[in-house]
């Protein structure tokens, strides 16, 4: 027969779990992508895990995926989903053989070598003898592009995007957007030999 204190220590436990669980859980959602912009590492009408608390106590860095809200033309707005190519109080330029930084050629990350990013110049088929634009980004502002360069219509259309228009960070691919985000904590938190396969392949 159960102790009291066992009865006691169970109960305290569920709820500790019950608490973390909330607490880690409560700020993350699915949805549903539609967009070929971010192609091939996000494909049209996959679903993605954003954390919407990402940047309550830290910024943006680098390569990360964000989701931002944006006026529609039609009136309204619209969430959009980016790459963080550009930080605050850089100037980016984008030519055929890479992005510059401060005039200092980016280095990407190897597992991004195989996109390529194409100068607005290159889509609007306006290639002259002109200097590339250059895109200063205002302080608190970050420059956003899709990796699918051809189709989206990213900062080098629309300019910087503010820090306070970002929703939260794009942590995760979902094969099913019910289990999302059990299928994160699991992927995050759980022992290794409890965590899916494929953990490391849908990371964003």
């Amino acid at each position: 027969m159960v102790s009291i204190k066992k009865r006691i220590f169970i109960v305290a436990l569920a709820v500790l779990i019950f608490v973390v669980v909330f607490k880690v859980t409560s700020h993350k959602a699915s949805l549903r992508y539609f967009s070929t912009a971010m192609e091939p590492t996000i494909g049209n009408d996959d679903t993605i895990l954003v954390d919407y608390s990402a940047y309550r106590t830290r910024r943006p860095t680098r390569w990360e995926i964000v989701i931002y809200e944006m006026e529609l033309p039609q009136g309204g707005t619209g969430f959009w989903v980016f790459r963080v190519v550009g930080l605050p109080g850089e100037k980016i330029k984008i030519e055929e053989g890479g992005i510059f930084v401060n005039d200092e050629r980016l280095e990407v990350p190897k597992d991004l070598s195989h996109l390529s990013y194409l100068p607005r110049e290159v889509l609007e088929g306006s290639v002259s003898e002109e200097p590339t634009q250059v895109y200063s980004v205002p302080e608190k502002s970050y420059f956003l592009l899709g990796d699918n360069s051809k189709r989206a219509a990213d900062s080098r259309f629309y300019g910087p995007v503010s820090f306070d228009r970002l929703k939260g960070a794009v942590k995760r691919k979902c094969s099913y957007s019910s289990f999302c985000v059990w299928y994160d904590l699991l992927c995050t938190w759980g022992p290794e030999w409890i965590q899916p396969a494929d953990c490391d392949v849908t990371t964003l």
